[in-house]
């Protein structure tokens, strides 16, 4: 009769094992997953930076040489302009068509310390290249929160941050949190339409 009981609850328990097993390693791929999602880019500028030593006389000597640096490259640009003078439409977009301007580019000469080892008398400057724009609206690619990650505590947390910068939500709610955060997402030029890591840690940094 014992052995009838235990080799009746044995399989039992050895089953419950084997449903929590399951369970954490299902809740431990829930955690570990990677979510992605299409963002729109507010307008950014892309630049790269260049330290130079620049000699603080503009003059040429020896180990100084004169080197322009484009700053900004050439580019195209869609604007709006006014199609005809004449025009007399009483609203204003009724008058103006959509242009491909070209932007010439903008360079700088500085004068550069090639020998620093025998001219002391510069400055290390830094130097600001635009790279490229991205445009306001483009989709772009970036890692987000998964659903499962946005619970009470977090959306509490953010309704409470972003209050502190001055933004209003009426409710707790997930579509209010979020509609708020992306205010704040394009006030600070990021990509904006979801909850995305980036601008959750900025806002967590921020002080009011």
């Amino acid at each position: 009769m014992l052995n009838y009981k235990t080799s009746f609850r044995t399989p039992s328990i050895t089953l419950f094992c084997i449903f929590l097993i399951s369970l954490l390693f299902v809740k431990s791929k829930l955690n570990a997953q990677t979510c992605f999602g299409l963002l729109s880019s507010s307008e950014t500028i892309i630049y790269d930076t260049l330290l130079l030593p620049v000699y603080s006389e503009n003059k040429l000597v020896s180990g100084v040489e004169l080197r322009n640096i484009i700053l900004v490259p050439g580019h195209t640009k869609w604007v709006k302009k006014l199609a005809d003078k004449n025009c007399v439409s009483p609203k204003i977009e009724d008058c103006l068509v959509w242009c491909l301007e070209n932007i010439p580019s903008v360079s700088k000469t500085y004068f550069i310390v090639t020998d620093t080892a025998t001219i002391k008398n510069f400055t290390y400057k830094t130097i600001y290249i635009i790279r490229g724009i991205i445009n306001e609206g483009q989709k772009i690619k970036r890692q987000v929160l998964c659903d499962h990650e946005i619970n009470d505590t977090l959306l509490s947390e953010l309704r409470q941050l972003l209050e502190n910068q001055g933004y209003e939500i009426s409710k707790t709610k997930k579509s209010k949190v979020l509609a708020a955060l992306i205010e704040f997402q394009k006030d600070q030029k990021l990509v904006y339409g979801y909850f995305e890591p980036i601008s959750i840690e900025l806002l967590k940094k921020l002080k009011k």
